[in-house]
């Protein structure tokens, strides 16, 4: 791949922000609300409103440099080109019944040591049944696959086929769930055997303190059924919100259970403010710490896990989502430290622009790969330096339901991966039309 790719994206990124429409800053009463741009999609229903129907049509490009950090590696680079249509149906026969489908097909290329190969996809997202006032007022039942997710997308954010229940009145929404990925194959012109045998069990309970302030508490049971035997138990709190000129997000994690032959006992935490000034382009900084437990002894593993169901990303500041763990690296959060710093602007109403810098080191000095990690390199075990960070994320609206996105983030490696290493550089563009 053309070793120039990074400065052209770069420009790209930059460019993004310029090109944006010129809204005035300043937001009238009649002004859209503020929300991401890659929200929800339209609606369309007929005059009964028995049914809706919504769409998108979106491509993304991205590239990611260097996967193994080592310079004299040819063909260590990789890329996709991902255009993908996706049809959403609801049909409400009854008030307090909801049927509903959503269906995506896409041709999926990749580049990996230097060949490119496309897969077809025709995927059911999401296929349930939905009952409120189930037995009694409040109480709802929600059969299927279905779209599950936590607020930051921390826990989980994830299609599982399974059953769910859910008490939710004013203040109060308390969910109850038995699900695992892909029982049933996803994809129906490439159906595959299900390896991912995992049976989650989720209570999750959330009060809204306030409009813009929620907390929730949780338990997540997950119990693996191969011959690995990674079943964890995960309780925690979550406090995320704003209250004036600042923002702050909590994520409070302890685990037990099994790994392997061994007893796991592991934490985790997340926490991060946000501070919002009254200054022309709506600027916000923001400061966050992660911290995830590692290591371990033949009788107790001590590195923390996450539910392997998570897609740490969420928006900040912005119109669009980042990672927030690192564009380039976006590691798990599992033996690892991460320092976040970031600046937010909005130079008009409908765009954004954040530069956030990351910095990492391992909990304690392991010998192996990071978790989750695209960057496929094996740290050294002699130096906790993970490396540094810089991610810039645009977000804008180019027409009324057409929105892009441009991301760069650089990765540079510390003295963890020991010396002569390359810096991993991750580029990504997507343009994505609602109707």
């Amino acid at each position: 791949m053309n070793r120039a790719a990074p400065s052209s994206v770069l420009a790209l990124v930059l460019a993004a922000a310029t090109l944006a429409p010129g809204t005035a800053l300043a937001q009238s009463q009649g002004a859209p609300p503020d929300e991401s741009l890659f929200g929800d999609n339209a609606d369309r229903g007929s005059g009964d409103q028995a049914w809706h129907a919504s769409g998108r049509l979106t491509l993304e490009g991205a590239f990611l440099s260097e996967t193994d950090l080592d310079p004299a590696t040819a063909l260590d680079e990789e890329a996709r080109i991902q255009p993908e249509a996706r049809i959403d149906l609801t049909w409400t026969p009854d008030k307090d019944v909801e049927v509903g489908i959503s269906v995506e097909a896409g041709h999926d290329l990749d580049r990996r040591n230097g060949t490119w190969n496309g897969t077809e996809r025709l995927e059911v997202r999401e296929l349930y049944l939905l009952v409120d006032d189930f037995l009694m007022k409040d109480f709802q039942l929600q059969v299927g696959r279905q779209d599950v997710e936590d607020g930051r997308e921390w826990l989980y954010d994830a299609k599982l086929d399974g059953v769910r229940v859910a008490y939710d009145h004013r203040a109060w929404r308390i969910e109850a769930m038995w699900g695992r990925e892909q029982l049933v194959s996803a994809n129906l012109l490439h159906p595959r055997p299900d390896r991912r045998k995992v049976d989650a069990w989720l209570f999750h309970a959330e009060y809204e303190v306030t409009r813009d302030w929620d907390v929730a508490a949780y338990v997540i049971k997950q119990n693996d059924l191969r011959a690995s035997n990674i079943s964890p138990l995960t309780y925690g709190i979550q406090s995320e919100g704003r209250s004036g000129a600042l923002g702050h997000w909590l994520e409070l994690a302890l685990q037990q259970g099994e790994s392997g032959s061994r007893r796991l006992d592991a934490w985790a935490i997340d926490a991060g403010l946000i501070w919002y000034l009254p200054l022309p382009a709506r600027p916000a900084l923001f400061a966050g710490y992660a911290r995830a437990s590692g290591g371990g002894d033949a009788i107790t593993d001590r590195s923390f896990r996450q539910t392997g169901l998570q897609d740490n990303e969420d928006r900040i500041t912005g119109l669009g989502n980042v990672r927030y763990y690192g564009e380039a690296l976006d590691p798990d959060l599992s033996n690892l430290e991460v320092w976040t710093l970031g600046l937010g602007l909005r130079p008009t109403r409908t765009s954004s622009l954040e530069v956030i810098a990351h910095r990492y080191r391992q909990s304690v000095a392991d010998d192996n790969d990071l978790r989750g990690s695209p960057v496929a390199a094996i740290m050294n075990g002699t130096s906790r330096d993970v490396g540094t960070e810089i991610d810039i994320a645009v977000s804008t609206r180019l027409w009324r339901r057409t929105a892009l996105e441009a991301k760069l983030g650089w990765f540079s490696p510390g003295q963890g991966f020991g010396n002569n290493r390359a810096d991993a550089v991750l580029g990504k563009v997507r343009v994505v039309m609602r109707f």
